[in-house]
């Protein structure tokens, strides 16, 4: 037993690091609430793994009728902001559909920046 006890632990030791890189390979970006943990999908929404060590930052993998992607998650976490998703519901009995930005709030929670539905101005071109 004492001979096969320091081989066992090294083990041990190796199937912490393969978890810790799988979990790192699943990772779409780093936690920005806790800086430490890596965001990946979790079977229904995507979290932090650090949340056994008290970070609770997670997203809803879907949210106003739309599926949230990892490319959201990940703008999410790197610039604050989804570029414009179109096609949300509203909570009404309507359903009205909309267009709209996530934004990622400090407290960690989402809220919504509506996309402008003015057209553009369109610019003359003179002829030479």
């Amino acid at each position: 037993m004492i001979t096969e006890a320091p081989k066992q632990l090294n083990v041990t030791n190796s199937i912490n690091q393969s978890i810790k890189a799988i979990q790192e390979a699943d990772s779409i970006a780093i936690c920005p609430a806790c800086k430490k943990g890596h965001i990946s999908f979790k079977r229904s929404f995507y979290g932090c793994s650090e949340y056994s060590n008290g970070c609770k930052q997670s997203f809803p993998s879907e949210k106003l009728g739309k599926k949230i992607t990892e490319k959201h998650v990940k703008d999410l976490c790197v610039k604050g902001k989804t570029a414009v998703i179109k096609g949300l519901q509203s909570k009404n009995k309507e359903k009205n559909p909309f267009d709209a930005s996530l934004i990622l709030k400090d407290d960690g929670s989402l809220s919504l920046e509506f996309a402008s539905n003015k057209p553009k101005p369109k610019v003359k071109k003179y002829a030479k």
